[in-house]
């Protein structure tokens, strides 16, 4: 995997954002679709999916955040993220309301945020140990 140091420069601000916009559109999609349309499946699953979408969602919005800003303050920048990430997945808990067969769940709201802070550890740690 490439260093994300290596991206400064190369990228215009669109290509950069548009993994983690995609990330966030497959997310609400998932979010959209009507709760007896999903099969039947164990509820640790559902854990491991809000888990992995946030930590990857948070990871390449803090990859977006620090390849295309000017000041490169690593901690304001993940805090940052964090933040977004953490508001986006409370926000698809409340639009499931708005969903037939749909439920607000606040405990997915925690393992989204879990999520979301191991995407950025992932990230921190690649910027601070380059190559790894």
């Amino acid at each position: 995997m490439q260093d994300p140091k290596q991206d400064i420069g190369t990228s215009s601000s669109a290509h950069i954002w548009l993994p983690p916009a995609g990330i966030a559109l497959i997310i609400l999609a998932l979010s959209s679709i009507p709760g007896k349309t999903f099969p039947v499946h164990p509820d640790f699953l559902n854990s491991v999916v809000h888990f992995s979408e946030f930590a990857v969602l948070s990871y390449l919005i803090a990859r977006a955040l620090y390849l295309s800003s000017k000041t490169k303050n690593l901690g304001s920048l993940l805090m940052t993220c964090f933040i977004v990430s953490v508001i986006f997945g409370a926000a698809t808990e409340v639009y499931q309301f708005a969903i037939p067969q749909r439920l607000f769940d606040p405990s997915d709201i925690l393992i989204d945020s879990v999520g979301a802070l191991a995407g950025i550890l992932v990230f921190w740690g690649r910027v601070k140990v380059p190559g790894a």
